[in-house]
């Protein structure tokens, strides 16, 4: 009976274990959430565009669905470029040069540009231009900066060897700056490192409501001399 009962027990014993073991295999755990990050898809590449297609997309640029404008044409649409200073109107200023000088073509910031023929015996005639500027520039700052371009007499500094002056007879107040010495390379004068000796330089400052107007004589002294009178008279009587 004894070994009987304990081979029961014992059998009990293996079949509870067995059970539970049984159940323990059966139990699924439950799945366990695992976060997905969103990974960055490259952008797609843009397809090409035929040379001047406005860009497509994005930010809308001034150009954009317009034609091509001819060479030189502002954008449709665009703002206006702010005045850019000694650029003049041309109707702002009435003056007749001297028969004998010979019109040249216009440069930058230069309204007129004109060649009074040279004097006997000099390699050069002398050159006038017409500009304008802003009327709030010094005189003397533009004194300093037409010195800058000369040997100045004597090694003299500015204040000393440029001589300023009234024109009088005139129908807006009007000065005269007279400079003489070597005139410094310039692409006027000739190539690079030259100095021409024996030149002058006559500017009459015309200053009219809201802006300043330079006529300017520069050339070979004898040649400078010999046009003076005519150049002066042709700018006092400025209207």
């Amino acid at each position: 009976m004894k070994k009987f009962g304990m081979l029961t027990a014992m059998t009990c014993t293996a079949t509870l274990t067995l059970a539970a073991a049984g159940c323990k295999r059966d139990e699924t755990p439950a799945p366990v959430a695992v976060p997905t990050v969103a990974t960055e898809q490259p952008a797609a590449a843009p397809a090409e565009l035929p040379p001047g297609h406005p860009p497509m997309g994005g930010a809308a640029t001034e150009t954009a669905g317009q034609p091509a404008m001819p060479a030189g044409h502002p954008p449709i649409g665009a703002v206006a470029p702010a005045p850019v200073p000694g650029a003049p109107a041309t109707a702002d200023l009435a003056f007749e040069a001297p028969t004998e000088w010979q019109a040249k073509p216009a440069r930058s910031m230069l309204w007129k540009v004109f060649g009074a023929p040279k004097a006997e015996g000099d390699a050069d005639d002398a050159e006038v231009t017409i500009s304008s500027l802003a009327a709030n520039i010094p005189l003397n700052a533009n004194v300093e900066r037409w010195c800058g371009q000369f040997e100045l007499e004597g090694g003299k500094p500015c204040a000393e060897a440029a001589k300023i002056r009234d024109l009088t007879g005139t129908a807006f107040p009007s000065k005269v700056v007279e400079i003489a010495g070597g005139l410094k390379s310039s692409s006027m004068t000739g190539p690079a490192g030259a100095v021409k000796a024996g030149w002058r330089m006559i500017v009459v400052e015309v200053t009219m409501p809201g802006k300043a107007w330079y006529l300017k004589m520069t050339g070979p002294a004898k040649t400078v001399a010999k046009w003076q009178d005519a150049y002066l008279k042709a700018a006092s009587a400025i209207k």
